[in-house]
This record gives C-alpha cells, structure tokens and sequence, in this order.
C-alpha cells in the first residue's frame, strides 16, 4: 500500500516530478525496479485478466465477493487500478507497476546496453496489430462465460503464470518455449507483448479512452514531432494528439514540455530573449512563441 500511494504520487506532484527528462527517467526506472522485485518477485501479486473475466462472470451469474477478496494483495492492485486510470489513464500501472511489464521493458533496456540490434515493424503493421489484443480479449470473454476452468487456460495466452507464481522451466514445453519466446523479443524490441497481445491491457484501454489529467500539451504540439519520434508506444498521432489508449504514462512528453532546451517554443524564446539587439519583428515572433507556449 506504501508503494502504491508513492507512485500515485509522483504524478499528483507532477509539476515537481515531471520537470526535468533526466531525473523523470531515473525516476522511471527506480520504480521499474522496485515493482518487479516487490509486487512482482516477492509478493508475486501480478494482476491478471483472469480477474477481470472473474468480474464480468460475476456481473452476468451474481457476484461473489469472497472470490475478489481471496487474493488481499491484488484487490489492493485493483482499487490501484481503478484509482489511477481513472484520473491519470492506465499507463500509471501499466507502465510504472505491472510486474510483467516492466521487466519487459528492463529486458529491453539490457538488449540496448549490450548494443542488441532493435526490432521494430513497420508503422503501417504496427497500427493493424496493436488491434490484436481486443481480439484475444473478446475471445476470452465468451470462453470464460461458458466454461471457467476452459477460460482460464486460455488466458495463459499472458505469460504471468510462468514469469512469478510457477518458474517457466518446470511447466511443459508450450508454456514454457512460450515464455522464452516473448522474453527474447522483450530484449530486441519494446514491450511486444504489451502492445499487440497484453488482453488485460486491452481491457483497461478500452475504459480508458479519456482520462482527466494526461500529459500536458501545447498548440504547437500539433506539428512538431520531437515527442513523436520519442514516443516508444507510438501513443503520439501525427496531429500531436495523445491517444489515451496506447500511452503507458511514460511521461517523456511533459518533461519536454518543460525543458527549456528542447522544447521548440521555450528554446525560441530563450534564444530571442537573449539577443542584445532585437528588432520589432523579433519581438512580433517573441509574441507568437509566447502564445504558442501556453
């Protein structure tokens, strides 16, 4: 409980936390690892959507409140996760405590620091297949629905079992080459199974279409492309929309919003305040920055 109110935190601190891309991102990844080894490898608390089937069931034969309270440590998690996706979207869990999640993302960060060639598919096959969770999802709802014991079986489709509750090298063959086969596209290119095949996350997104304080943006977001070209979930449209159903809340984005040397309008402004002799129409163009910083 401790942890989680210190992750919700740092976001209700933003204007302290989020200033600086330096500190956000060693802040990032204190949290990784603290939630991989604590909720993840110690608490083996890793939230499934076995739990979310669980609900739905309970929703269409009668909800059994014993079931949700049998496992103390993910309906904390839950209340977590309806907290902050709610107010900050679903990337404060997703991409901050999940346990699964960021070990693929720390994966992925050791592949780079051994200098391991990134994959990357092509933008046009990557925005077709990052569909294919909701269609693991919606398969998953109705096998539930008619058989639980079926249902759960195939939501083994999340690698979750094998990763924290039972080592991967004692399951059979199929769970287990699984397992090592999204560890080692883990390692070369960012969260796979997160962004084209996590059913859970697929869940909270589809709740989670807006969300009441995202990053912050600014109108000249909608043609400049630094945070784009930054962006690893690819959550940022070319118009400088946010979609709230891709963003993990890395929130790279609002660090750049604040950093004075990166941002195009503060760098603008910083560079014409500077100058010793400025003209009239430097100061129009110092009006028009202004204007476009807010």
């Amino acid at each position: 409980g401790i942890w989680l109110v210190l992750v919700t935190a740092i976001f209700a601190l933003r204007r302290f936390t989020f200033r600086r891309l330096a500190f956000l991102k060693r802040l990032h990844l204190a949290s990784m690892i603290v939630s991989f080894l604590l909720v993840g490898v110690h608490l083996r608390a890793q939230p499934s959507v076995t739990q979310m089937l669980a609900l739905v069931d309970g929703l269409v034969h009668g909800l059994r409140g014993a079931l949700f309270l049998s496992e103390p440590m993910l309906f904390v998690l839950w209340i977590f996760i309806a907290v902050t996706s709610l107010v900050f979207g679903r990337g404060v869990f997703c991409g901050w405590v999940c346990p699964y999640g960021v070990m693929s993302e720390l994966a992925h960060k050791v592949g780079k620091a051994l200098g391991l060639k990134e994959r990357e598919l092509p933008d046009r096959i990557h925005r077709r297949l990052r569909y294919l969770r909701y269609g693991v999802l919606f398969v998953l709802v109705p096998l539930f629905l008619y058989s639980p014991e079926l249902g759960e079986r195939a939501a083994e489709v999340e690698p979750f079992k094998s990763t924290f509750l039972v080592p991967f090298w004692g399951r059979e063959w199929f769970y287990a080459g699984w397992w090592l086969l999204l560890f080692g596209a883990s390692v070369v290119s960012w969260r796979p199974f997160c962004r084209y095949l996590c059913p859970m996350g697929a869940g909270l997104a589809l709740f989670n279409s807006f969300r009441l304080a995202g990053p912050k943006r600014r109108s000249y977001c909608s043609h400049c492309k630094i945070c784009q070209r930054g962006c690893e979930p690819k959550a940022i449209e070319n118009d400088g929309r946010i979609d709230a159903r891709e963003c993990l809340s890395c929130m790279e984005c609002e660090a750049t919003y604040h950093e004075e040397a990166v941002c195009p309008p503060l760098v603008g402004i910083e560079r014409l305040l500077a100058k010793r002799d400025r003209t009239d129409k430097d100061d129009e163009k110092l009006a028009q920055l202004r204007k476009e910083r807010e």
